[in-house]
């Protein structure tokens, strides 16, 4: 089941808006409590106040009198604060709610518009792409180019494995003093100047640690890499070359059919897409926080209420209640009895009503917090453009998951990563060939340009080497496939390399114990 972008925000608008309601029902059932408990303990007051009037002298009912109407006017007052606060807070509330109704809607408008224009923008492209496929040059202006990516793909890829190889051979060579002395001395070339029992010697080391055969293998492994790296630099620019005339005639077509101005339209579109998210981010955090300042301020948890108890509760304690109830039972007045036993109810009532109001206090936070994190999904949803004409989701039934989310069981977090799991773009036509890219390609090989410059030098190489022609004919094979460049034995030897059966320097004589070159190239 595929559904668009929209469906699931209509869906998700839909569960937030039933979210909020059932925070608000939560608030409001907690309210009747709060609302109950207030009520009981104002009748207790006025219980307790009737009842102190009609206690013996001793308790002074004028100052029990006198002590009511300000306590009364004390609480009014705070009674009004709460209501004028609560009033002040719920027309910031009206107002957030106006600017967030007209964002959406505004965000709803503008983002169809950006639909219909991207639509055309893929239209024109589409067109510029028809426009290039009947101009012979482009298509095998491409097809050159593609060939030189693949090519360049796969020299870069064998230039990284003849340079690793390298690093990975040459310290051997270099760690050997007698052979990196023979090297310096450029003994085999026409530069070597040594005579008499210098050269003697000089053959006899060269002779002792089969130099004659691993000096190729050393030179190959010393230049080929860097003639290697500097022919892939100049394929890369040959493609960059070819890319951008490539690059060229895709912007003329674009350009003769309208494509830049469209794409300025659907970037300044974009920007002001943004713009609004954030606006709404914004007033979504406003709204958020009036809620909050409503339930904390002017609710049960607020200070004006709060104030309100903490002098109910100086006063009871002055009364002393229990004191009351002994003196009326004391009385002949069935008038004091009578209000001893309202007393008595209204405190039972007090304290279940007092009993029923945190599970309900923590309900109403509870649905009020999951209100709020689906509110900030939507922020969410709309800033990664999963509202867009283009986005569409893939086995996403919200009606189904409905009881799970609006009871927390799915928290907001968790459906923000299935969403994300499962939403797509549909793919835009693909009309450029510039916009490939090239790190996917995958192979070997060489240019035959580089096959050439390496015959060059490992044949400069037998050249010198006059007593070792024979060594030096088979240090290298060299041969052409699939357009690269490959030899067919190791470095410097025909399979062998450099392995003389001796280490350098001395050892035992004997097969098997040299340095060799490893894999062939």
């Amino acid at each position: 089941m595929v559904n668009s972008g929209h469906t699931v925000l209509l869906d998700l608008q839909r569960l937030t808006a039933e979210a909020r309601g059932l925070a608000n029902a939560a608030e409001q059932s907690a309210r009747v409590v709060r609302d109950r408990v207030e009520t009981l303990t104002r009748d207790r007051l006025r219980t307790l106040q009737e009842l102190a009037a009609t206690q013996l002298p001793e308790l002074s009912s004028a100052t029990a009198g006198s002590a009511m109407p300000e306590l009364a006017a004390e609480l009014q007052q705070f009674e009004q604060q709460r209501q004028r606060r609560a009033q002040q807070l719920q027309d910031e509330l009206a107002d957030h709610e106006r600017a967030m109704s007209l964002a959406s809607q505004q965000l709803a408008e503008l983002t169809t518009r950006l639909d219909a224009v991207v639509a055309h923008r893929d239209q024109l492209e589409r067109d510029a792409a028809a426009a290039l496929a009947k101009d012979p040059a482009y298509p095998a202006l491409a097809e050159q180019a593609t060939q030189a990516e693949v090519c360049l793909a796969r020299d870069s890829e064998r230039a990284k494995e003849l340079a690793a190889e390298a690093k990975q051979k040459l310290p051997p060579y270099e760690q050997s003093r007698l052979f990196q002395y023979l090297w310096n001395c450029k003994f085999g070339t026409a530069e070597y100047t040594a005579r008499g029992l210098t050269a003697r010697l000089d053959r006899w080391v060269a002779d002792y640690i089969g130099y004659r055969k691993a000096a190729p293998s050393y030179r190959f492994l010393k230049t080929t890499p860097e003639l290697v790296q500097l022919e892939v630099k100049r394929r890369g620019e040959e493609v960059a070359a070819l890319r951008q005339r490539l690059e060229a005639m895709e912007q003329a077509a674009e350009a003769e059919v309208g494509v830049p101005a469209i794409a300025a339209e659907v970037d300044r579109l974009v920007a002001a897409r943004e713009t609004l998210v954030a606006t709404i981010d914004g007033l979504r955090q406003k709204i958020a926080g009036a809620h909050a300042s409503i339930r904390d301020e002017a609710g049960s948890r607020g200070a004006f209420h709060q104030q309100a108890l903490e002098r109910l509760r100086g006063f009871l304690a002055r009364a002393e209640t229990a004191s009351l109830e002994r003196r009326a039972r004391q009385t002949p007045d069935p008038r004091d009895d009578q209000l001893v036993a309202e007393l008595r109810t209204c405190t039972e009532a007090l304290q279940r009503a007092a009993a029923e109001a945190p599970p309900l206090e923590q309900q109403a936070q509870r649905r009020d917090a999951i209100a709020d994190e689906l509110e900030n999904l939507l922020v969410l949803f709309r800033r990664a453009d999963f509202d867009a004409g283009r986005s569409e989701f893939v086995d996403v039934d919200l009606d189904r998951m409905r009881g799970e989310i609006l009871s927390g069981a799915l928290p907001a977090t968790d459906l923000w990563q299935l969403l994300r799991a499962r939403q797509r773009f549909r793919e835009p036509p693909v009309v450029h060939h510039s916009h490939r890219t090239t790190n996917v390609l995958q192979g070997i090989g060489l240019a035959l340009q580089v096959a050439s410059v390496i015959a060059d030098v490992a044949g400069a190489s037998s050249r010198s080497s006059s007593r070792s022609s024979s060594s030096s004919s088979s240090s290298s094979s060299r041969g052409r496939s699939g357009g690269g460049f490959g030899t067919g034995g190791s470095f410097g030897g025909g399979g062998g390399g450099f392995s003389t059966g001796r280490s350098f320097g001395g050892g035992s004589s004997g097969g098997g114990g040299g340095f060799t070159t490893g894999r062939s190239f």
